[in-house]
């Protein structure tokens, strides 16, 4: 247990009720539990989600170890990660909800170019329509708009941990992308913001309409997920611009006749993430929205993230570590600071523009 604790980097959470732990944290805990198990062969299922870029390192390592004498099978969405740790690459592909294909084992770096391409060579098969394509630079924007939301000097203790936010606000049409390390406060300052969570000071002035996404996305529903989009949004399930702009390009369509408690992690994600965007709202709180998502739908969701906001001249705040994606969809970017030691975290006073 000392080993693991030390390899995972767990020694500041050891003491913490599980209830108070991050996404991350979580994360960390679940793989850790998997490392002392004594196996010949360890399967990890997306054990990247929820997870900053420092930490999916120091994981990719800790499998990189394990696996000089076992065999580790991994699930994973994030490329780079992939690409980095794996000896050898299985690709799916297939229709969701309907069949998938697992290919015969390919070289690491031959799998992801096949798979951004959209062209497995050796099978014949087309399996998406186009390829991905990584733009080389962030469209920026200008915001000069009138502040839709703001707070002034914002502190929540939990447990050991404190969270400060510095005076700031959201402009509207502005997105804001949420970049830090696991267990600065993330969630927590936007459970603030949504208002389920009340600050111990400081204040939120806000007379806004809010929709949120939480980070755990946990459904308990027995039916279709037609049925469950029709209570959601009632009059708003028809609607040409909800179905047009959110449910086509997510591929909610296809989920359609099927049973919520059998949907995927990544189709729950998108669910989740359409339902959210469709709902009647003036601010957009998005906790870690490409979880579970693959690399097109991680691209697919920022442009409809981003098309959502525009065209109907709303605001957004966005959690999530995949830089990329952050990139894609934020004017700006609020940066978390500190460390579990210390049991503070700092939001900058200014942000900046990904690309300054």
């Amino acid at each position: 247990m000392d080993e693991v604790v030390s390899l995972m980097s767990m020694e500041g959470v050891l003491d913490k009720d599980i209830d108070k732990c991050s996404g991350g944290e979580l994360q960390k805990l679940a793989i850790s539990v998997a490392l002392l198990k004594d196996a010949d062969v360890y399967l990890m299922d997306e054990m990247s989600s929820y997870l900053d870029i420092t930490e999916r390192l120091r994981v990719a390592r800790v499998v990189q170890e394990l696996a000089r004498d076992r065999t580790v099978l991994v699930v994973e969405h994030d490329l780079a990660i992939m690409d980095w740790m794996a000896d050898a690459v299985h690709i799916v592909y297939g229709k969701p909800g309907a069949y998938g294909v697992i290919t015969e084992q390919k070289s690491t770096n031959k799998a992801v170019n096949e798979f951004l391409s959209g062209y497995l060579r050796e099978e014949n098969v087309r399996i998406r329509e186009s390829s991905i394509d990584f733009q080389e630079r962030t469209l920026r924007r200008d915001v000069n708009a009138p502040v839709l939301v703001s707070w002034e000097n914002v502190s929540k203790t939990l447990g050991d941990f404190t969270l400060r936010a510095r005076s700031g606000s959201i402009r509207l049409t502005q997105v804001v992308g949420v970049l830090g390390r696991n267990g600065l406060g993330k969630t927590s300052f936007v459970k603030i913001l949504a208002g389920i969570m009340q600050p111990d000071t400081g204040a939120v002035s806000s007379t806004v309409r809010v929709a949120y996404k939480p980070q755990y996305i946990s459904v308990d529903y027995a039916g279709t997920v037609a049925d469950l989009i029709g209570e959601a949004l009632k009059e708003r399930s028809a609607d040409t611009f909800v179905n047009n702009e959110i449910m086509h390009p997510l591929q909610i369509n296809e989920l359609m006749d099927l049973e919520v408690e059998d949907l995927s992690g990544g189709e729950l994600q998108r669910l989740s993430i359409a339902i959210t965007l469709a709902r009647d709202a003036d601010l957009f709180l998005l906790d870690e929205p490409s979880a579970h998502l693959d690399s097109a739908m991680r691209m697919e969701a920022a442009k409809v993230i981003r098309r959502v906001m525009e065209n109907n001249r709303k605001s957004a705040l966005v959690v999530d570590h995949d830089v990329y994606f952050i990139d894609l969809i934020s004017d700006s970017l609020m940066v978390f600071r500190g460390g579990r030691a210390e049991g503070t975290a700092r939001l900058s006073a200014r942000w900046t523009c990904v690309r300054e």
